[in-house]
């Protein structure tokens, strides 16, 4: 499902032109021009692809400053809600349909990762975290990615507890056991979803169901990663 606007200058002759969809060819199309054809790690921290507006690396700046993308990611959680409700059906079946779909498409760089899409935040050249304005708030790249995913499990009618599980098996390599047959590698699987992801995924069930994403004092939507798990990361990796 794509949201559409027409020029009533062009009339009935003025082809519908997508005004937010964006699909798994758009995606493919930004990944190639970004450099990034294969599919990209949980943990990946590079460049995220070019950006149709100047997504700033200064978390420190006015408000004023970034780019508000609070009405384009109301738009997009309701594209993303559309077409998994329209590809699944109700049931344990259709739950089960929802989740492979969901898992498959907003995993690390494929269609439904805001840090990919041109109209987010992501990650500069040099691998710097850009942000964004937010509901009244400045918000860096992987917060609002997890708050997407919160905002589209609560729509979907997840518990909580249960996105915020799988969560936790998507960044150590468990979705694809699950959905795909494939076992994760060892230095996968000792990664876990730091607890910032974890808020932000709380964030984005309260935005939904109270329309406030800041119920909790406890999420910092500034912080892009947090220093334990970085650390945790580089030990894995040694």
């Amino acid at each position: 499902m794509q949201t559409t606007f027409t020029s009533p200058a062009c009339g009935p002759f003025f082809r519908p032109v997508p005004l937010f969809g964006w699909d798994r060819k758009d995606n493919v199309r930004h990944k190639v021009e970004s450099g990034l054809t294969a599919p990209v790690d949980a943990t990946y921290q590079g460049y995220t692809g070019k950006k149709n507006r100047v997504f700033p690396i200064n978390p420190g700046l006015a408000l004023h400053q970034y780019p508000n993308v609070t009405v384009q990611l109301g738009t997009f959680r309701d594209e993303i809600r559309a077409e998994i409700r329209q590809a699944s059906h109700k049931g344990v079946l259709g739950s089960f349909r929802a989740l492979k779909l969901l898992g498959k498409n907003i995993r690390t760089s494929e269609a439904w990762d805001t840090k990919f899409h041109p109209d987010f935040p992501g990650r500069d050249r040099d691998g710097n975290v850009q942000y964004a304005h937010y509901k009244g708030k400045v918000v860096s790249a992987n917060y609002l990615s997890n708050n997407l995913y919160g905002q589209v499990m609560a729509a979907l009618e997840f518990p909580l507890w249960f996105a915020q599980l799988m969560g936790r098996l998507y960044s150590r390599g468990w979705m694809r056991v699950i959905f795909n047959f494939e076992w994760p590698d060892k230095r996968h699987r000792q990664f876990q979803d730091p607890d910032e992801d974890q808020r932000a995924i709380e964030s984005g069930y309260d935005d939904w169901r109270h329309h406030n994403p800041w119920r909790n004092p406890a999420i910092n939507p500034m912080q892009p990663l947090p220093e334990e798990w970085t650390a945790r990361r580089q030990a894995a990796s040694a």
